[in-house]
């Protein structure tokens, strides 16, 4: 009745001042840190020498005759912010400048182990860990040219996503980021696919990841392809084309690119999604699996190290994707704040007609 609608007015209208309220805040905060990242990104991406810090990473984890994939023409307008404008503000860099600290969020599906990582004992207000690996790497190359540029001293942490409030791994780093676990996420992540969001009445809706994350310049040429093994499929597995079959079997992320494209371009076949991205290799070589779907290095990578008489390479499936660092949303124009502000709300309105109704 109308109490009823009331009641559900008051409460839909409270929440949506408290949810602007805080995303207005988080506006400054991290307006500026996408600022100094896109710099930053821009500087490392200059220098495409063998002696480019990029160039030095790439060649150390996948030889030196595989070239970086520089993004060309894709951080060209970045300008450093002065020091002296970043501390005038309560933003995310300052406190990186002041704490010597950026915790990036990364896809750790077997926990922190799987990067050598350890944990510092030195930070005590949050569980940070020291990492190594490609991205981890790659990161600190940018954070490094900030540290050059500022005079500043800060370190790379990582934090694993603990809150497994989502079986997806993809939509489990994003809840965390919003959730200030961490500062940024640097998982080789697109804003192009589709992520799952929790609604108040434990439903989910599917929303364009680029309306929840705010992503920072490219600082990596993307792209997917597929890979098979020894597994006897209904047909020969040696064209984008042929994954389109019936009876194949394809394994793939959940929540990614990877899976959007089989949902799309490979309706026919079986596709079996999973959480942890790095096992859909290990489905293939024991032969749950014909195929798998992934970023282009991670496939090469994995036919170096399984062999080229257990792994071949099937078909290119995509190049018109780029890896970007993602932040927290910042909503600098009116038009900005709707395309973030809608898709989140609906999951608040919803509720208010749905009591309504019933």
């Amino acid at each position: 009745g109308s109490a009823l609608w009331f009641e559900m007015s008051r409460w839909f209208f409270l929440t949506s001042l408290l949810f602007l309220g805080a995303l207005a805040i988080n506006e400054v905060r991290d307006r500026s840190f996408q600022t100094v990242l896109n710099a930053a990104i821009k500087t490392v991406l200059e220098d495409t020498s063998s002696t480019g810090c990029l160039s030095k990473v790439h060649h150390n984890y996948y030889g030196s005759g595989s070239d970086y994939p520089y993004p060309s023409d894709r951080c060209t307008a970045a300008v450093w912010p002065t020091l002296e404008s970043i501390q005038a503000e309560n933003s995310t860099i300052r406190q990186a400048i002041d704490t010597g600290r950026i915790v990036f969020g990364a896809q750790f599906p077997s926990g922190h182990d799987v990067f050598n990582c350890t944990q510092d004992a030195s930070v005590t207000d949050v569980a940070v860990y020291s990492c190594a690996g490609y991205d981890q790497d790659t990161a600190k190359c940018f954070i490094d040219a900030i540290n050059a540029h500022y005079g500043s001293s800060i370190k790379v942490y990582w934090r694993y996503s603990e809150w497994m409030a989502d079986t997806n791994m993809v939509n489990n780093i994003v809840y965390n980021l919003l959730g200030y676990q961490f500062d940024g996420i640097f998982a080789s992540m697109t804003a192009n696919p589709f992520t799952t969001w929790p609604a108040p009445w434990k439903r989910t809706m599917r929303v364009p990841r680029s309306s929840l994350v705010n992503f920072t310049c490219p600082y990596q040429a993307g792209g997917e392809s597929a890979a098979a093994g020894n597994k006897a499929s209904p047909v020969p597995l040696t064209s984008a084309a042929a994954l389109n079959t019936s009876g194949v079997i394809i394994a793939v992320e959940a929540g990614t690119s990877m899976e959007d494209w089989v949902v799309n371009y490979a309706p026919l076949a079986q596709r079996i999604s999973l959480t942890d991205g790095s096992l859909c290799v290990k489905l293939v070589l024991n032969g749950t699996a014909h195929a798998y779907l992934a970023p282009h290095l991670n496939i090469a990578s994995d036919i170096q190290e399984y062999g080229s008489d257990q792994l071949h390479k099937v078909a290119v499936l995509t190049t018109d994707s780029y890896y970007s660092i993602g932040l927290r949303p910042t909503w600098p124009t009116a038009s900005g704040a709707l395309r973030h502000a809608v898709p989140a709300l609906a999951t608040l309105l919803v509720p208010a007609v749905l009591a309504l109704l019933m």
